[in-house]
C-alpha cells in the first residue's frame, strides 16, 4: 500500500472513535495508529452512561496515552492528527 504523500514527509496518527449504547451504557471504543507505517496502535475502550458525552469521561486519558506510544515510537509527538468519528446518529 503505497501512503499519501503527506503521511510520508511528516509524522501522522489516525484516530478511529466509535461509541455503541449497549443496555444502560454506551461503549466508546479508541483506537490510534502509534507510528509512522501505520502497522502498531493503541486502543482503549469508555464506559459509560448512555447519553453522556464523550468529552466529559476519559477521552483525555485515551488520548494522551495513545500520543505517549507514539512519542515513544516515533521520537517525537505528531505532526498532524486525522480523527475519524462515527456515531453521530440520532439518538
Amino acid at each position: 500500500m503505497k501512503l499519501p504523500m503527506f503521511c510520508m514527509k511528516s509524522k501522522v496518527m489516525l484516530i478511529g472513535i466509535d461509541v455503541c449504547h449497549a443496555g444502560t451504557n454506551s461503549v466508546v471504543g479508541f483506537v490510534a495508529t502509534t507510528n509512522n507505517q501505520f502497522t502498531s496502535h493503541y486502543s482503549d475502550i469508555i464506559i459509560q452512561p448512555k447519553f453522556v458525552e464523550i468529552v466529559k469521561k476519559d477521552l483525555d486519558k485515551c488520548l494522551s496515552k495513545a500520543l505517549n506510544d507514539f512519542q515513544t515510537n516515533c521520537g517525537g509527538l505528531p505532526d498532524k492528527i486525522i480523527i475519524f468519528r462515527d456515531g453521530l446518529g440520532e439518538q
